[in-house]
């Protein structure tokens, strides 16, 4: 789903970077996975401990795999989806914020579904 995302965004610059937490000796394997999902290299695995590096990416990060980030061209992270998402979810914050929006949001595993936490 990220890959086709990432390819009906392209000419907009959105660039989908994959960031496993897997261990390190696992790069080959998940190399080989994301290229049969769609993404060619770079696949990059983040450094230990887990915990600084989930901290610095969202505070209240419990961890929940998958997870994702919405950054803007300046490196702000704009969206956290922390659970599963849906492309519906994910196309219009992408949108708003590719049209320079203020976009600014979470949406946790633990809401019901369609449901988002706002930071303001």
């Amino acid at each position: 789903m990220l890959h086709e995302l990432a390819k009906e965004y392209a000419a907009r610059h959105l660039l989908v970077v994959i960031v496993a937490v897997d261990e390190p000796d696992e790069l080959a394997r998940l190399a080989e996975t994301a290229a049969g999902f769609g993404f060619p290299p770079p696949i990059w695995i983040a450094s230990r401990p887990l915990g600084l590096f989930k901290s610095e990416l969202a505070k209240n990060w419990k961890g929940n795999i998958p997870v994702t980030f919405l950054y803007d061209s300046r490196g702000k992270r704009r969206y956290f989806w922390d659970g599963p998402v849906e492309p519906s979810e994910l196309r219009p914050v992408i949108d708003d914020c590719l049209s320079g929006k203020d976009v600014q949001g979470e949406k946790h595993f633990a809401l019901s579904a369609g449901t988002t936490d706002e930071q303001h």
